[in-house]
């Protein structure tokens, strides 16, 4: 099954889902039947067909444990055929890449092929040292494997008895692999210019009851001749890509430790040793180059080694990503306020599939939605489209009521993994949103501007939150006045690919100093005295 896991590592044509639709029944039929309860769609380009594939254990990382059958749909609301994993990889080898045959081992193949890229991508002379006593960490924990061999490894040297032990003995050990790691990769390179070959398959791991130590069998010792970039570039993939994110996802998986706890050792690791090296550390955080290799395999042209897939960086997440913004439980009340000498109760609260789906269906296929909001579609593909939203890991659909009556929904996103990021210079700490207001039975003045207000109110009491950005349409006048009520300024105009819009900012003081009068005659709660 892994070799559907290095085709889904190396494409961006599928996404991740868990919830079961209404309206598909044949799809219903088939998720009720797999004793998984996530799976990702594989789309295929092109072609109305695609593939369910039943996930065991999803990561963040890129590699993910798969079932053993995929569904497999010639067209939509068709019929659901069910295919070995095998079945599937050829299938999608021969459709993407045109290839009759497949690589024997792709696995070890993709492995060899990440393992030797030091010596292509440099021409300087290596200097290669041997590891005694050492164990190679590709050994321990394999690149697409979830196996039991590094907690093994580790309770050579700490007793893993309770699952307190466990837990506490992973992150103790992770931290001082993590903190070796990085002080030789990154801060000999900063230091002395040294390179190393720094991914899995030549690391080697010594450890005792103290310490947990990390060398490497290869390395450049006049790395500073080379172009910063370039270096920085392969030693970034090299730590992060084949390294610390094959260790993270097995410790999570085999441990029982969200990925989100494993990314904060991290991060605190790399605070450490900023102390140390200052801001030369950063290149660590910028976005993952990583090779393409089913690619370059099933290709006639030699020169496609030089493609890369550009993947996000997850070491930016610990200080700008917030899991309660993006993924609150599903109908959670999170935020209300009280306008008008109480007779406003506007309240926030969580995207529910269960009851939301009817009426934002209703109010996207209304006159006034059509133009801004693009949604007005059948009730199925409405479901799949929001199926498919509340799988990703970067935006949430909130709902927002006025006394107790939905009345809008707004979208929040995070910049950095959205569509628009890859048009403008963003911070890592940049959040943007749409809003959509169903038609007033009654007008209620500045409601809109109140909605709003309160909204952000809750945005902005998450510090990862730093800035708001807006990216409505440049034609959309009354959408644009109304950001400017809570701050929003007007940056530049920005060509995306489907409209041009108006790209505005907002920071938190900005807010709080343009909202003040505001929130000034509005209440958080009522008390209620008989």
């Amino acid at each position: 099954m892994m070799s559907v896991g290095l085709y889904l590592l190396e494409s961006k044509n599928w996404y991740y889902f868990d919830l079961i639709p209404k309206f598909d029944e044949e799809l219903s039929t088939f998720m009720n039947s797999c004793s998984e309860s996530k799976f990702i769609r594989i789309n295929i380009t092109g072609k109305d067909s695609y593939l369910i594939v039943p996930v065991k254990h999803f990561s963040t990382t890129g590699i993910h444990l798969l079932g053993d059958e995929v569904g497999y749909r010639e067209k939509k609301m068709g019929e659901i055929t069910r295919i070995s994993a095998e079945e599937a990889y050829r299938f999608l080898i021969f459709t993407v890449y045109e290839g009759n045959t497949t690589v024997e081992n792709p696995e070890d193949a993709y492995i060899k092929y990440f393992s030797e890229e030091f010596n292509e991508h440099f021409d300087q002379g290596h200097t290669t040292v041997e590891n005694k006593d050492s164990v190679k960490a590709g050994k321990v924990f394999t690149f697409f494997g979830y196996n039991n061999n590094l907690l093994e490894f580790i309770s050579k040297n700490i007793p893993l008895e309770t699952a307190y032990d466990k837990k506490a003995a992973i992150i103790r050990w992770f931290s001082e692999y993590t903190h070796s790691l990085l002080k030789m990769a990154v801060g000999k390179y900063i230091e002395e210019g040294v390179i190393y070959n720094s991914n899995i398959e030549h690391t080697f791991i010594q450890q005792n009851t103290d310490k947990v130590k990390v060398s490497f069998d290869e390395y450049i010792p006049g790395g500073s001749t080379i172009r910063n970039q370039k270096a920085e570039n392969f030693i970034r993939t090299h730590v992060v890509y084949y390294n610390l994110y094959p260790v993270l996802r097995h410790l999570a998986y085999l441990g029982s430790i969200e990925e989100e706890v494993l990314y904060q050792i991290i991060d605190a690791e790399i605070d450490s040793l900023k102390e140390i090296y200052g801001e030369a550390m950063d290149f660590i955080y910028e976005m993952i180059e990583a090779r393409l290799f089913l690619k370059q395999a099933y290709s006639v042209n030699k020169d496609i080694w030089k493609e890369y897939i550009r993947q996000h960086n997850f070491l930016i997440n610990p200080k700008s990503y917030s899991k309660k913004l993006i993924k609150p439980d599903y109908g959670e009340i999170l935020h209300k306020r009280y306008f008008n000498n109480g007779t406003l109760e506007i309240t926030l609260r969580a995207f529910n599939p269960e009851t939301d789906m009817e009426f934002l269906h209703e109010w996207s296929n209304m006159d006034y939605a059509k133009k801004y909001w693009e949604m007005d579609v059948d009730k199925w593909e409405f479901e799949e489209a929001y199926i498919k939203h509340m799988g990703v890991d970067y935006s949430h659909p909130y709902i927002g009521l006025l006394n107790g009556t939905p009345i809008f929904t707004l979208e929040l996103y995070w910049a950095v993994k959205d569509e628009v990021g890859k048009y403008y210079r963003f911070n890592p700490g940049d959040y943007g949103f749409h809003m959509l207001i169903a038609p007033a039975k009654e007008k209620i003045p500045h409601f809109s501007t109140y909605a709003l207000a309160m909204c952000m109110e809750y945005f902005f009491s998450f510090p990862q939150l730093t800035r708001m950005i807006g990216e409505a349409s440049a034609s959309h006048k009354g959408t644009h006045n109304l950001i400017t009520k809570v701050g929003c300024e007007f940056n530049r105009s920005l060509a995306l690919p489907y409209k041009t819009s108006n790209l505005t900012f907002l920071d938190r003081e900005k807010f709080y100093e343009t909202t003040e009068d505001i929130f000034k005659n509005s209440v958080l709660k009522i008390n209620i005295t008989t």
